[in-house]
């Protein structure tokens, strides 16, 4: 599917929602001219006399996955490598006009550009946001919890390439403010490649303001590239350049793991009531914890047993020297490798954390002192059930977790 729509417009709509669009490249025609799209793959939205953007306004793409689309022209074909090569998996470049109404504004939220190819900028996505009145408080784009990753940048020419998985491009006519106004909300861009460079954003700007806010609380790298007459940068306050530790492997994906401690729970819970959807692009709920999570996928909580960290059904010293096998890994590393199916029930004490306090707890549990009961672990506890509090993992993993289920809480398990 490719979706395509340009036009010098006036107060209509565009929703596309919950779509999968995917595998979209040049074709040629007879010849071996190249003909459209080269700009946006995926999806293209645009002015009919481009860079010319139409003015209009209600614009959402909404839990979309834009996904294995390609911008790339060989050398020496009609077209060939050039800057019009952008916008792998997005091309969206429009001037809108909000009349000081919020609820029109363009907005971008859950979507989920993966493994796509462009050669100039912007293999995720190339937007250019421009609001038609500065003047208008309510100009900036709502961007809340889409994912750039694992997208690729192919130029050819090593002056070339901006923002392997995100490029905010500027322009200057018909008295429009030439810098993209968004401001990235629990957004993450990670895993984005370029041939020769590191930059996986890159924002570009004029004489005028920087985009109308940085990008807080997402993951993404904290030193990018921009085009700019003086420094900014769009990594704001919450921000992390923590690996996310999405799905990887071959197809990588945008879904978050048990091991995505910088983007589960961890998001800005004030755009929550901004949402118009209640589920990510899966159908999961955007509450699928604790607190909302950040990128386009929402991590669901799976069952299991408090304190039962070697997943026999039970909570016993074992469990206590498994927990301190994983803070303290054995060297060498025994054969076969330590797994551990579920982090969650390794907080004993569910304080967030695993650390030496856990087989503490657990200890005290099992051999308790003379005087008042022992205190068990808390709930989910002795039976398998769900997690309701955040959850942070101290240290980080240093045997990668099995992807086997929690086996006495099957069928779902403890992934």
């Amino acid at each position: 599917m490719h979706a395509r729509l340009t036009g010098n417009l006036g107060g209509e709509t565009l929703h596309l929602e919950g779509n999968e669009i995917y595998g979209n490249f040049p074709w040629t025609a007879p010849g071996g001219t190249y003909n459209v799209p080269y700009q946006g793959a995926g999806i293209h939205v645009t002015g009919e006399l481009d860079p010319t953007p139409f003015f209009s306004h209600d614009i959402r793409l909404i839990n979309n996955i834009v996904r294995d689309n390609t911008i790339n022209v060989p050398s020496g074909s009609a077209v060939g490598p050039s800057p019009t090569q952008v916008g792998g998996g997005l091309y969206f470049h429009l001037a809108y006009d909000t009349d000081n109404d919020s609820s029109v504004r363009p907005w971008f939220e859950g979507n989920a550009f993966f493994r796509n190819i462009a050669v100039y900028g912007g293999a995720g996505a190339s937007i250019g946001c421009y609001p038609v009145d500065p003047a208008d408080p309510l100009t900036e784009a709502f961007f809340a919890n889409n994912t750039f990753a694992a997208n690729e940048l192919v130029d050819e020419n090593p002056d070339f390439g901006f923002g392997s998985g995100i490029f905010l491009p500027r322009v200057s006519m018909l008295g429009i403010p030439g810098e993209s106004r968004i401001a990235g909300r629990n957004c993450i861009v990670w895993g984005n490649l370029q041939q020769f460079f590191e930059m996986e954003w890159h924002a570009e700007c004029g004489s005028g303001a920087p985009p109308a806010d940085s990008w807080t609380t997402c993951v993404m790298p904290e030193y990018p590239s921009f085009t700019c007459s003086f420094s900014y940068d769009l990594f704001g306050s919450g921000s992390t350049n923590f690996d996310p530790e999405l799905v990887a492997g071959a197809p990588y994906d945008p879904h978050l793991t048990d091991r995505s401690f910088a983007a589960i729970d961890v998001a800005d819970q004030s755009i929550l009531t901004s949402l118009i959807s209640g589920s990510d692009h899966d159908g999961d709920p955007r509450l699928g914890g604790a607190l909302l999570d950040r990128g386009a996928d929402e991590r669901v909580l799976a069952p299991f047993i408090r304190g039962d960290f070697n997943a026999d059904g039970s909570v016993q010293i074992s469990d206590m020297i498994m927990i301190l096998a994983r803070l303290f890994p054995p060297v060498p590393p025994p054969t076969p490798p330590l797994v551990f199916n579920c982090e969650l029930s390794g907080d004993a004490n569910d304080d967030g954390y695993i650390n030496i306090a856990d087989p503490i707890y657990i200890g005290a549990y099992l051999f308790p002192p003379p005087g008042p009961p022992p205190v068990p672990p808390p709930a989910p506890f002795p039976s398998c059930g769900f997690d309701s509090t955040p959850f942070i993992v101290t240290p980080p993993l240093s045997v990668p977790p099995s992807v086997a289920s929690y086996d006495p809480c099957l069928p779902s398990g403890c992934l």
